[in-house]
Parts: structure tokens; sequence; C-alpha cells
């Protein structure tokens, strides 16, 4: 049994490598991976190779780089991982999105980044989003529901009230979010985070320390 997932998308690409691991994934290799230290922002960091040597170290949450054979990666415990690239693997991007992370739309600042700064075309993007906390297990507030509903159009594929509780699915938001700019190249892998054992779950398991990690890179 595989410790990873893949996108379809993605996979059939062959200017990326990508993965989207479980608890039980390690780098294929051993090979280096680029993190930042994420901090549930919006921020969205460029990487060239003079930054290479500060992985773990520069604040944000969404990586973008043309740097070929080198692995971004996000950590997640129940967030949502988001993957992006090109059709041609230009470049490859590495998103962690929380619930801020959702509500302030980082996904949006990454895709009008990477618009910006590599002069693609919408229909040149392809994005990938990983497993995460699902609708099943994912319960809010009232004040965080009434958050979300108030910015976004909640409806039974994001949001459910069952008994008195509310539920969102933030990968679903996300999806949403990246069908507002424009991006219609995207693909979900469900497996829900809280309810899967194969997983860290803050939710489930009150993982603070411990997380997957969705990893990607262009071997263009």
């Amino acid at each position: 049994m595989n410790n990873y997932f893949k996108s379809k998308l993605l996979r059939d690409n062959p200017s990326v490598v990508h993965f989207f691991g479980n608890k039980n994934f390690t780098t294929p290799n051993k090979e280096e991976v680029f993190f930042l230290h994420q901090v549930h922002s919006t921020k969205v960091v460029n990487l060239d190779d003079e930054m290479i040597k500060l992985s773990n170290q520069l604040d944000g949450d969404a990586i973008v780089t043309s740097i070929k054979g080198l692995f971004l990666g996000v950590k997640t415990a129940d967030c949502v991982p988001i993957l992006i690239t090109s059709t041609s693997g230009i470049f490859v991007s590495a998103v962690h999105s929380g619930w801020r992370g959702t509500y302030n739309e980082i996904v949006r600042n990454v895709i009008e980044d990477i618009l910006d700064n590599y002069k693609l075309n919408r229909d040149d993007l392809v994005c990938a989003i990983g497993p995460s906390i699902g609708l099943c297990c994912y319960e809010v507030s009232t004040t965080m529901y009434l958050k979300f509903r108030d910015k976004f159009d909640l409806d039974n594929d994001n949001y459910r009230f069952i008994e008195g509780k509310h539920f969102l699915n933030l990968a679903n938001i996300n999806k949403k979010i990246i069908n507002n700019c424009g991006v219609f190249n995207v693909e979900s892998i469900t497996n829900c985070t809280g309810c899967d054992g194969g997983f860290f779950s803050y939710r489930a398991d009150g993982s603070r320390d411990k997380s997957q990690i969705s990893i990607i890179k262009t071997i263009r």
C-alpha cells in the first residue's frame, strides 16, 4: 500500500513530480525539501537560489519557484495542501491553507502572483488539492460559520448543519476560490484527515508537532 496519494492531473504532467504524503511518507531518496515557517498568513514567497539555505526560516504559507529539481513542501495536519504548476512545468508552488488562509484567500494571492510573474494564461495553470479535514469532521462554531457565510456562497458541497452543529469543507471552498480566479484545471483528493487513520490530524488525535507533507518539484 502506498504511503502517498497522487493527483491524476499532476501525474500526467511529465514536467513535475509530486506527492501528497500520509503519516508514513518519507521523501524519495532522502531528497531535500524546502519548507517555510508556516504562520497561517497569506504571504507568498518567491524562492530563488540565494534563499535555498533558509528552509524552515522564512515566514509564509505559499512558495513559488522555477528552480529545477528542488522539492517545495507544506506541512499539514487537517489544513488544506494545494500544489500548483503549469502545463509546461515552468514553475511549481506549494500552498498551506488552514481556516485563516482559506478565509483570507491565500490561494488567490498565489494565482495572481504566478500570473503576474510568469505571464501565463489562466488555462495554463494546473492545481491539485490534497487530503485535509472533510465536511464530515470539521465542526466549527456559529461565529466561524457566520464569518464564512458572510464572505462565501456556501452550499451543500462546502457547508452542512447537522444536529445543531455547523460543518465546513475547506477544500471545496478553496476549489471555489480557484475557480473564481478563472482556473478550472483543478483536482481534489477527498480523503479526510480527520477520520482516515492514515493521517496526522489536529482534530482527531491532537497532532501539534506531527504532520504529513505534500511536495512538488519541476524537472522540465
